[in-house]
């Protein structure tokens, strides 16, 4: 975990895991105490500010905002992309 500022931080259920958003280019997985991250996950950004990152469906998988209303949802084992959701209204 490098460089400063706040973060969204989440452990998974046997907290084992962390996923942490980066604040630039999406959230990284780290096997907690380690302090580098196992994959990464990209979401597109285009400001640098705290967005959620959290674990889904007995931590299988992980779901990370971006700036654009959306919320990516990734396999936890490979950070293959599974599906993009659209929420609220954006421009």
């Amino acid at each position: 975990m490098t460089g400063f500022g706040s973060r969204s931080a989440t452990f998974s259920t046997d907290e084992e895991w962390l996923i942490i958003d980066n604040l630039t280019t999406g959230c990284e997985l780290y096997q907690f105490p380690q302090t580098t991250p196992v994959e990464s996950f990209s979401v597109p950004r285009l400001r640098s500010y705290v967005h959620e990152a959290i674990f889904l469906q007995h931590d299988e998988l992980i779901a990370c905002s971006d700036d654009y209303v959306r919320i990516h949802i990734f396999y936890t084992e490979t950070a293959k992309k599974v599906q993009t959701l659209q929420h609220g209204y954006g421009s």
